[in-house]
């Protein structure tokens, strides 16, 4: 309670009384008299009751009197408690103040208490994890120093076995030095060997290098010569020109594998090599001969039977140069690379088709040999081609005439020769047609089929570590660079390793062309070229998705549905 409500309580009670006795003490007492005797003027009744009435008034005032020394002992009394309570009020606000600050001052320290803590948790923590750490730490320095010990031992095992073994050689060594002269003389007679034989090797390239010359003229007269033909037959004598000039191409590029490969080669597989080297290089003189004999005949009755023979040595030099190039990728495929996958998944497929547009009329004849590759896709087996592989381009086929021949025939060399049919339909990508996919009916002994690389697989690859497998030449490859096509994420882009004037001393064989395949380091199918710088990027949904099946083993079907599928493409 405020002091200054308590002095105003304190007056209104002082007042109240001092009101109540004064109000009252105005009555007189009456008193019971009888009438006395006469008596003197000082005792009469009147003064006796004015008397009376004195005492009364004195006796009134001596108790008011009392009654305001008892109210203002009280009062001073509550004044005192009140000064006593104002003080204790005063105290106890400035003990409120204090306790309120005190509480201020307890609450931050609380707030830097708790922030203490958290931060001491985290060091905890951390120091927990670095004790386990370091104990993890202290438990591999143990077991590595245990290691440590046991290899010592072992390493002194080994220190005193080749101290032993040392004294051995010493007492060795003297033999030795008994043997090096007998050596070094045998040395001197394999290097006057391997330089005889590295002349042989230089005059069999030089002989190749010349019947190369002697083959592009003679396949200039042949092209001079053909214009005079009639149509039929010079567009037969334009695709044995073509053929001839494709192989001399990939033969030069064999014989430079061929000077590559002649370090690291024994003597066996030198001499194997140079008599592969030397076959090829009599199958061109033989093959020049019969060309020189079809252009010195003219025009006669004989031009036919002359392409026969023709064709037979352009089979019997494609055999030769097969062994040649077979021969160089099993050397290949002893180094790293994608050599030995591709050579071991590998098939020769030949193709024969022969058409007649009436009775009358001369044959027309298809002939292509290719080795593509044959990869797994859901544990069935597919012959990857160009369409133009497969014939299916060959200007004679047409809804005119008859299909008289109609063979597809795919060879496994090796260790386990195998030769069968390829009767299932083909089928022509609808993704891009140009590709064209034949599955195996059957298995194939020591064939071990490619995987696809797929486009993750190419995007994570160097592009730099392609590699271009010619179709047309097996053993001949080589490395490309590659980039995606921006404008088709399907295909990729190979590009040209010289450009300008030094792509026009550039063998062919080493550019990309339509129908070569390409492959990763690691020997997985990437794609198949469909034109001289673009690759179609071959993937499992779009191998077993087909646009147009083409029968190849059935010739009256043949025909007709390679004329839906040339619609398509």
């Amino acid at each position: 309670m405020k002091t200054s409500i308590l002095i105003v309580m304190l007056d209104f009670l002082v007042c109240s009384l001092l009101l109540f006795v004064i109000g009252t003490g105005g009555k007189q007492t009456q008193f019971a008299t009888s009438a006395p005797p006469a008596v003197h003027e000082a005792f009469s009744v009147a003064a006796l009751q004015a008397q009376q009435e004195e005492w009364n008034r004195d006796y009134e005032q001596q108790a008011l009197r009392a009654q305001l020394n008892t109210t203002t002992t009280e009062n001073e009394q509550l004044r005192g408690r009140l000064t006593e309570t104002s003080a204790t009020l005063a105290a106890q606000e400035a003990n409120l103040k204090a306790l309120a600050e005190e509480k201020a001052r307890v609450e931050v320290a609380r707030t830097q208490t708790e922030q203490a803590l958290t931060t001491v948790a985290s060091q905890l923590a951390r120091a927990t994890a670095e004790q386990s750490k370091l104990q993890q730490e202290g438990d591999a320095a143990k077991e590595s120093l245990v290691k440590v010990q046991t290899e010592l031992t072992g390493l002194q095992t080994e220190q005193s076995k080749l101290q032993t073994e040392k004294t051995q050689l010493e007492q060795h060594a003297q033999q030795l030095g008994q043997t090096v002269a007998s050596q070094q003389a045998t040395i001197s007679t394999l290097s006057e060997e391997v330089r005889a034989s590295q002349t042989r090797v230089e005059a069999q390239m030089g002989d190749v290098a010349k019947e190369q010359q002697e083959m592009g003229s003679t396949l200039g007269r042949l092209d001079e010569f053909a214009r005079t033909l009639p149509a039929t037959i010079q567009k037969n004598v334009a695709g044995v020109h073509d053929e001839q000039q494709a192989m001399q191409q990939n033969v030069a590029a064999l014989a430079e594998d061929v000077k590559g490969l002649q370090a690291g080669l024994n003597a066996d597989e030198k001499s194997r090599l140079m008599q592969a080297v030397s076959d090829v290089a009599k199958g061109q003189q033989d093959l020049q001969s019969r060309l020189d004999t079809l252009i010195k005949a003219g025009q006669n009755d004989q031009i036919g039977q002359s392409l026969n023979t023709i064709e037979s040595g352009q089979e019997a030099l494609r055999q030769q140069t097969a062994k040649l190039g077979d021969q160089i990728e099993s050397i290949k495929a002893r180094g790293p690379g994608p050599f030995k996958a591709v050579k071991g998944a590998r098939l020769e497929l030949l193709v024969a088709i022969a058409k007649r547009d009436s009775a009358e009329s001369p044959t027309s004849r298809f002939k292509s040999a290719a080795y593509p590759p044959v990869v797994n896709v859901g544990g069935h087996s597919f012959v990857i081609a160009n369409y133009q592989t497969f014939g299916f381009g060959w200007w004679a086929l047409s809804a005119i005439g008859e299909i008289t021949q109609l063979k597809y025939t795919v060879d496994k060399a090796g260790e386990t020769p195998w030769t069968g049919a390829l009767s299932a339909p083909a089928c022509a990508l609808r993704a891009d047609p140009h590709v064209v996919a034949v599955e195996l009916s059957g298995a194939v002994p020591g064939l071990a089929t490619m995987e696809l690389a797929g486009p993750e697989a190419v995007l994570q690859t160097d592009q730099r570590k392609l590699q271009v497998f010619k179709s047309t030449a097996a053993g001949l490859s080589f490395e490309a660079d590659t980039s995606p096509d921006l404008a088709d994420p399907r295909y990729l882009v190979v590009k040209r390793p010289l450009r300008g004037v030094a792509s026009w001393f550039e063998n062919p064989a080493y550019r990309a062309d339509t129908g070569d395949y390409v492959v990763t380091s690691d020997g997985k199918l990437v794609g198949i070229m469909v034109g001289r710088e673009r690759c179609f990027v071959l993937t499992k949904d779009n191998l077993v998705n087909c646009a147009a099946t083409i029968p190849l083993a059935d010739a009256r079907q043949f025909q007709p549905a390679v004329e839906i599928y040339r619609k398509l493409k």
